[in-house]
């Protein structure tokens, strides 16, 4: 499309469209909300507030067409609410703004997502899975078919900013539930439904012990096929769940979308890449101070640095989150891997 001038802030404006395909967005209200987002400044609170406003509104008109016994209208309109709020909450200042109204803006979209659930054409269950202590990952257990009837099922992981609820969306879990598999999504440490609750809880590079817990919950199901569970993995999903199959075989397949060996040298790259060639050099030996003027310019990519990168790995500066990257590596991991893969 390009609708904005920073390449960040553009890819957020045409994800909220990329969801229209399953009931999540409309794009005359899209466009509307972008043209509010500018005659309110364009700036970091300015995209906050249009897209709470969207979000509010339809999830309003969806409470309309519900008490007046029109489902699938109040479906797709709780829906967009969740899509409308989640834009909002992506960009929020949580360092400025506080951690405690960032969580209700969260918890507000959720809301939205669960309100459509009883409204769906398919059976869906909100599920907390035992992970450590009384600490439980929140999820969703989407089933293709009648309760006790043991089939395929997919355990789907977002990436470091798509998650949970998200991912119905832009994994097309309807798509799986058409084609008899059954489908788990969730947050995990270092995701929104876990840091909004528990701070601590950042990415983890030994993947493979959440995802032992999602298995062993879902297994113990009678309409799970335990010899036939597959992972999914999005984004930086693609490491989290490469790296669960490499340690654990219990897996039938796995498909890595992308498929990260090396987060450090991706991430690195990606950085040095948005520079001239002749100047990588001196910005990778004073990176901080190269990122600080860039944010300077860029509102859109200090918020994504902020609630992308350094709140899921308790990373302090853009450097130390390179660092901290350095653990996420396969290394030699990818020989370990046993079952298909894609």
């Amino acid at each position: 499309m390009g609708l904005a001038r920073s390449e960040m802030l553009d890819f957020q404006i045409e994800r909220a469209p990329a969801y229209a395909t399953y009931g999540g967005a409309a794009v005359g209200e899209l466009l509307s909300t972008v043209a509010d987002f500018r005659r309110r400044g364009g700036d970091r609170p300015a995209w906050v507030a249009a897209w709470h406003y969207a979000g509010r509104h339809a999830f309003g008109r969806g409470q309309e067409a519900l008490d007046a016994g029109h489902r699938h209208t109040a479906r797709s309109q709780f829906l967009r609410s969740y899509n409308y709020l989640r834009s909002a909450e992506f960009f929020f200042d949580r360092l400025r703004d506080g951690a405690v109204a960032h969580r209700e803006l969260y918890e507000e979209s959720v809301a939205s997502f669960d309100a459509a659930l009883p409204l769906f054409d398919f059976r869906v269950e909100k599920v907390a899975v035992p992970y450590e202590g009384d600490i439980m990952l929140p999820g969703y257990f989407f089933a293709c078919a009648d309760r006790g009837t043991a089939a395929p099922t997919v355990i789907l992981s977002g990436g470091g900013d798509g998650f949970g609820e998200e991912s119905y969306f832009f994994a097309g879990v309807p798509e799986a539930l058409r084609r008899g598999l059954n489908v788990l999504v969730f947050h995990g440490p270092g995701q929104r439904g876990v840091l909004h609750r528990h701070p601590d809880l950042t990415f983890r590079q030994d993947s493979e012990t959440v995802f032992a817990a999602l298995l062993d919950f879902i297994a113990a199901r009678p309409d799970v096929d335990p010899a036939r569970v597959a992972l999914y993995g999005v984004s930086f999903g693609g490491y989290l769940a490469s790296r669960a199959a490499a340690r654990d075989h219990r897996y039938a397949a796995l498909v890595a979308n992308a498929p990260i060996r090396d987060m450090r040298a991706l991430m690195t790259a990606g950085i040095l890449d948005q520079v001239p060639a002749a100047l990588r050099g001196l910005v990778a030996r004073h990176l901080n101070r190269a990122v600080a003027i860039v944010t300077r310019r860029d509102w859109s990519m200090q918020a994504a640095i902020e609630n992308s990168m350094l709140w899921t790995t308790a990373a302090t500066t853009i450097e130390d989150f390179l660092h901290r990257c350095g653990q996420f590596t396969l290394d030699s991991l990818e020989t370990d891997i046993r079952c298909p893969t894609l």
